[in-house]
């Protein structure tokens, strides 16, 4: 008994030409594989975090970045960042006094060698370093 039918010729075609592709696909497997990997050279290390307790909470560097975290109530922190730490900030970014938008309050600060902890009532915060 012989079937007729589409299903059959669909497998016949198309192992043909999945086995004429295979080469095809693995080239370009392979070149993608080849392209993200640079021998001899690693990822470039990331710069040490250097915190320290500030009057009104820590000022981490990186390199040239700096961040500013100021403890304003014991559930309000205020992150200020900057890119180049050789530039002063102008302006304040709140319309009211500094005294009045953030009083700060009593905070705990903890350093190891793995992290630096500002602690408030409510707020944990943690910078981390990172060992690539």
């Amino acid at each position: 008994m012989v079937f007729r039918s589409s299903e059959a010729h669909a497998v016949r075609f198309f192992l043909p030409v999945v086995r004429s592709c295979m080469p095809i696909i693995f080239l370009l497997w392979a070149a993608h594989s080849g392209m993200a990997q640079m021998p001899g050279q690693s990822l470039p290390g990331l710069q040490p975090i250097a915190a320290e307790q500030s009057e009104h909470g820590i000022r981490a560097t990186m390199g040239s970045e700096v961040l500013d975290i100021v403890v304003c109530s014991d559930s309000v922190i205020h992150v200020i960042a900057r890119a180049d730490a050789a530039v002063e900030p102008g302006q304040k970014p709140w319309m009211l006094d500094a005294s009045q938008s953030c009083p700060g309050v009593p905070f705990q600060f903890a350093q190891n060698a793995k992290s630096d902890t500002l602690k408030t009532k409510q707020l944990v915060v943690c910078l981390t370093q990172m060992i690539v």
